[in-house]
């Protein structure tokens, strides 16, 4: 006898399987990148948010894109307090430095 299938089942919460697939991927709750993604609201404010977002995070560099060359420059011109906020937020895990590009 098959599994059965979701329907089947009956409806499932989403923030339930996403974190049985992360699991199952190997990343744990712990991991800077989702903690990155949890706090980046918190962390650039509700204004900037819907306008930037965390794109990779590696050795040592975030880069964000955002919509436009301002958000950019608005971004940069936080950068000291954007990167104290990472490393309260990331602890060790946290970039040392930012990169700013516009997406397109």
């Amino acid at each position: 006898m098959s599994a059965p299938r979701a329907s089947e089942a009956g409806p499932a919460r989403l923030g339930g399987l996403v974190q049985q697939v992360l699991a199952e991927l190997g990343y744990d709750s712990q991991s800077p990148a989702l903690q990155l993604m949890r706090g980046w609201r918190g962390l650039v404010g509700p204004e900037a948010a819907p306008h930037c977002e965390p794109w990779a995070l590696c050795g040592g560099v975030l880069e964000i894109c955002t919509d436009s060359p301002a958000w950019s420059h608005q971004l940069q011109l936080r950068q000291a307090e954007l990167l104290e906020a990472l490393q309260r937020l990331l602890g060790e895990g946290a970039p040392q430095r930012l990169r700013f590009r516009v997406r397109g």
